[in-house]
C-alpha cells in the first residue's frame, strides 16, 4: 500500500508479497510497460523501442533502444542489449549497455557487463567482468535484426 502527500491511500501493489525492494521498485517502475509478467516464461528473442520491465522468466536475447528493468522475481537467461539496465532479479548471460547498469539489492547477476556507468548496491550479488567504455551508443550494439 502506498500513500500520497495527503496521507491518503494511493494504491495496492501486486508486488506486496515480495519483500525485496518492494516500495522502491513499485513506485519507480509501476508505469513502465511489463513485457513478461510474473509467472510467465518466454523463450526466444525480444526487441523493444520503449522502456520495458521483465517480471517473469526469459530464456533468450533481449534488445531495447531504451531502459530495461529486471524485476525482483524475474529471471533472464540470455543476453541483454539496451540503453540502460536496472536489475532487481536474476540475470545470467551478457549485458551490453550504452549508458548505465545498476544492480540493486536482491539482484543476482552472473554476466559480463559492458557499459558506460556501473552501480552495485549493497545486497546485490555480481560475478563476472565489467568493462566501462566512455563512448557508447545503443545503435553500435544492437544486432541487425533489432
Amino acid at each position: 500500500m502506498f500513500w500520497n502527500s495527503d496521507n491518503k491511500k494511493k494504491k495496492e501493489s501486486f508486488f506486496k508479497s515480495n519483500k525485496k525492494n518492494n516500495d522502491f521498485y513499485t513506485s519507480q517502475y509501476d508505469d513502465v510497460r511489463t513485457a513478461i509478467v510474473n509467472g510467465s516464461c518466454i523463450e526466444g528473442r525480444l526487441s523493444f523501442n520503449s522502456p520495458i520491465k521483465i517480471d517473469g522468466q526469459l530464456k533468450g536475447a533481449l534488445n531495447s533502444t531504451d531502459e530495461v528493468v529486471v524485476g525482483p522475481d524475474a529471471i533472464v537467461d540470455g543476453d541483454i542489449t539496451a540503453k540502460s539496465v536496472i536489475i532487481f532479479g536474476k540475470v545470467n548471460g551478457k549485458v551490453n549497455v550504452s549508458e548505465r547498469t545498476a544492480l540493486l539489492k536482491g539482484a543476482m547477476v552472473t554476466a559480463n557487463i559492458d557499459c558506460k556507468a556501473f552501480n552495485l548496491a549493497d545486497g546485490a550479488y555480481y560475478d563476472g567482468q565489467c568493462v566501462m567504455n566512455e563512448q557508447r551508443s545503443v545503435a553500435d550494439q544492437l544486432p541487425a535484426y533489432a
